[in-house]
């Protein structure tokens, strides 16, 4: 994060140190951990990377404090803790609105904004027409440092999710700008990936088994050879930096997808007397539909950048169509009703500004 946005989180993190220190003894809560367990205790601090709670042991019946990383706790549990912790003060709400994008809680973090204007209109328009830049490059520099970090634990899913936040919604940064370079290097970790999974699980099967299953990956070999185009052209649109290239990108890419679910539906007919060929189908058509969405949720983000909210919301619909309960497309479709208004004068300003000027997605991080 950069050096001016850095102090500010110095000075919220103080902030609720103090708060912390000087407010009356809270009572005990639930604790939500991000494995699903709950425990009671207090909160008694939150900082950058630790939560500080008071817990009841279970031998002694003694009270301890304990420092624990925030990565260990449920963050929509945490988001409601240091929302409660940030009480009047409209710089730790702020501090809160980049913690959540960098969670993925996009509404929320547009929530925490509203919250900041009304407690301090002067420090919140001083902040956007000052540091609007500066605050992307950080919140969009940690987004890509994260990503990075997983996809050198093996989780290459995360990073993927978290690289199309980069490559959709701040492509103007300069983390936006390289994490093209670091979406196609994770698609090659991911077939490597998909490649081992398939070999282990072919080495496992016995000589009869092993012939079924050749059998059902010839059937299926035209299918993964269209996907793997498919799935190419999409990540194609997320990078082109041109607008109006990457939606004829990302419309072929669906138009592909399209013919591979008549396809399936044919290769259904046989797999009728095939238990695992049918599985083998239903995989395909559901990593197709979830390709379909998000590349309807990826235009709909393009359509945004140009303030267009009427081809923004067909799309959202489009994806909801197709997945009615898509989270992805259930946050795209707030945003796209927001694409034309003016609520953040100074982000609606700044991206006409950049579109008339002819800038493409990617410009800001353009050398």
């Amino acid at each position: 994060m950069t050096r001016a946005f850095g102090s500010v989180a110095r000075l919220v993190v103080a902030v609720l140190v103090a708060a912390a220190a000087l407010a009356a003894p809270a009572r005990a809560e639930e604790i939500l951990l991000n494995d699903g367990t709950v425990h009671e205790g207090t909160v008694v601090g939150v900082e950058k990377d630790t939560v500080t709670v008071t817990v009841r042991t279970k031998t002694s019946d003694k009270l301890v404090t304990l420092k624990v990383p925030a990565k260990r706790f449920d963050p929509h549990w945490l988001y409601g803790v240091k929302d409660r912790l940030a009480g009047t003060d409209a710089k730790a709400h702020v501090e809160l609105a980049a913690w959540a994008v960098e969670h993925g809680m996009f509404s929320r973090a547009k929530a925490q904004m509203m919250k900041a204007e009304a407690l301090d209109p002067a420090y919140v328009t001083a902040l956007r027409e000052g540091k609007f830049p500066e605050v992307r490059e950080g919140i969009a520099a940690s987004i890509l440092a994260s990503a990075k970090a997983d996809m050198e634990k093996g989780q290459l899913e995360v990073a993927e999710q978290k690289l199309e936040v980069l490559l959709t919604r701040m492509s103007d940064t300069e983390a936006g700008s390289q994490a093209r370079e670091v979406m196609n290097a994770l698609q090659a970790k991911l077939e490597e990936a998909e490649a081992k999974r398939a070999a282990d699980a072919a080495a496992k099967l016995a000589a009869a088994e092993k012939a079924a299953a050749e059998a059902r990956a010839k059937k299926l070999a035209p299918i993964d050879a269209e996907l793997a185009r498919a799935k190419k052209l999409a990540v194609a649109g997320l990078t082109e930096d041109s607008d109006s290239k990457a939606l004829s990108l990302l419309e072929d890419a669906m138009r592909r997808g399209q013919k591979l679910l008549k396809s399936l539906d044919e290769l259904e007919k046989d797999a009728a007397a095939d238990p695992e060929l049918a599985k083998e189908v239903a995989d395909r058509r559901a990593r197709i539909n979830a390709g379909m969405v998000k590349a309807h949720v990826h235009r709909a983000e393009i359509y945004i950048f140009r303030g267009d909210a009427k081809e923004a919301q067909a799309e959202v619909a489009a994806a909801q169509a197709i997945d009615p309960e898509n989270a992805d497309a259930a946050a795209a479709a707030v945003r796209a009703e927001q694409a034309g208004d003016d609520f953040d004068v100074h982000e609606r300003r700044w991206r006409r500004a950049r579109i008339a000027a002819g800038s493409g997605r990617f410009g800001g991080g353009r050398r």
